[in-house]
């Protein structure tokens, strides 16, 4: 499964960044948490996002990964609790920013309930895995941290979910997640229950007493496994969403050449014209069309249309 940015900023086709620009973008956003820096943080934020970056690369490689050193950097006394909770902050906004800019190009029809167990617990994790699913066109409800087991099962017992993930951060919450999924699959006759977080890591045997359906050890390889368990592959996708990206491949292929479009429009036997609606996603192009492209670019015809 594939999901792609809908946004108005400039977009370079790239499926993924190199190591490189990884590297550059990560410390840059780690840097402006260390600093305080939220409009710096920003910057890095959507540096990541008009380079086309997907949603997945931009959570785990750059909010995440920070967030884990800042963490490690608190435990080891050279940050505050002052500094750990302003990055905190910081993040969870740039997280927010994200769910404005990114869309989801189908909706699959399922429904997900996602939640922390402990009152003080840690949402980035769950936040993430919720936000995933968001973007593969899951119905989310998020529900923070806290949510009491009893409270838990009305809610379940009231919108029926295709999915609750419950995630606990410390080793001694293991008994209240097991309560909450017990809470769950009572309120349910066949809950769907994916569990996750730093306890559950850590405590692999207690974990895999609970009962969930899945143990989440990944964000992205969890939302994989659901996706081939709800079987959401076929789900159509919009010809606009379709064209868009076919677009964003063709101009980057482009720029890669350093061509103009003129000099691809030379190449491939098309308009310029046409070209240029092709590359802003305007324009509903033939097979022919999509083969002329590819041969004049050198780029297999799946290649534009996967």
């Amino acid at each position: 499964m594939t999901t792609w940015p809908n946004h108005p900023l400039p977009k370079s086709g790239r499926p993924s960044p190199s190591a490189g620009e990884l590297r550059r973008v990560c410390d840059r956003y780690l840097q402006a948490l260390l600093k305080g820096d939220e409009a710096e943080a920003a910057k890095a934020v959507r540096e990541a996002v008009s380079n086309d970056w997907r949603p997945a690369t931009i959570y785990l490689d750059v909010l995440a990964k920070a967030m884990v050193t800042i963490g490690d950097m608190w435990h080891a006394g050279g940050l505050s609790v002052a500094h750990e909770h302003q990055a905190t902050q910081v993040t969870l906004r740039q997280a927010s920013v994200l769910r404005q800019l990114f869309q989801p190009l189908r909706q699959t029809g399922l429904h997900a309930i996602v939640s922390a167990v402990e009152p003080d617990g840690h949402i980035f994790g769950p936040m993430i895995f919720a936000d995933l699913l968001y973007y593969e066109g899951w119905n989310v409800d998020f529900l923070g941290a806290g949510t009491p087991p009893v409270d838990l099962a009305k809610l379940a017992d009231e919108r029926q979910p295709d999915l609750v993930a419950l995630s606990a951060t410390l080793n001694t919450s293991l008994g209240l997640l097991s309560e909450c999924v017990q809470a769950v699959r009572s309120a349910m006759s066949e809950p769907y229950v994916v569990i996750g977080g730093l306890a559950v890591k850590a405590e692999p045997k207690k974990a895999a007493e609970i009962g969930a359906d899945l143990i989440a050890h990944d964000a992205v390889e969890a939302v994989s496994h659901v996706g081939e368990r709800f079987d959401v592959s076929g789900t159509a996708v919009p010809l606009e969403a379709i064209l868009r990206r076919v677009g964003e491949r063709v101009k980057a292929k482009r720029i890669a050449r350093g061509w103009s479009q003129q000099q691809l429009a030379d190449a491939s036997g098309l308009d310029r014209t046409y070209l240029s609606g092709v590359e802003h996603g305007r324009q509903n192009l033939t097979l022919g069309a999509v083969k002329k492209l590819g041969d004049a670019l050198n780029t297999p015809v799946s290649e534009f249309v996967s």
